[in-house]
Order: C-alpha cells, then structure tokens, then sequence
C-alpha cells in the first residue's frame, strides 16, 4: 500500500523532472491524453448515433399511431353514419 509519504515524494520527482524537462513532460502528458481523448471521441459519435436512431424509430412509431388512430376514426365515423341511416 502507497503511504502519503510515498505520493509526496512522488510528486515532488513529478514537479522536479516538469521543471528540467518541460518539453518531454508535455510530450508525455499528450501521449497519456491521446489515447483517452480519442476513446472519449468514439463513444460520444457512438452515443449520438444511438440518439439519432432512437428519434427516427420514435418518428416512425408515431407516424404508424397516427394513421391507425385516423382510419379508427374514420371507421368509427362511417359505422355512426350507417347506424343513423337504419
């Protein structure tokens, strides 16, 4: 187990090899960040994909509601007609 004596001394060396070495720390600090940032990327264009699909299978199931429910209607008015004709 690190001890808090262990992390201090840790980031003392981290500030000390920053200020040595600035360009390799920046170039390590992208190399670290790279991989993340293009993960973070990926499931955010998979997330809205996701979306995009999820809106256009609600689109269509309100679509096919609304044609069921006016030929119901359209149904129902016809029947009402006939019953009123007898």
């Amino acid at each position: 187990m690190i001890s808090i004596d262990d992390l201090k001394d840790l980031a003392a060396q981290l500030i000390v090899f920053i200020a040595k070495d600035p360009m390799t720390s920046v170039k390590y600090f992208i190399l670290l960040l790279a991989p993340l940032l293009i993960v973070a990327a990926v499931f955010s264009w998979r997330l809205q994909k996701a979306i995009k699909k999820q809106e256009k299978t609600a689109k269509r199931k309100e679509k096919l509601l609304n044609k069921l429910h006016k030929s119901r209607n359209e149904v129902a008015t016809v029947t009402e007609k006939e019953t009123k004709q007898e």
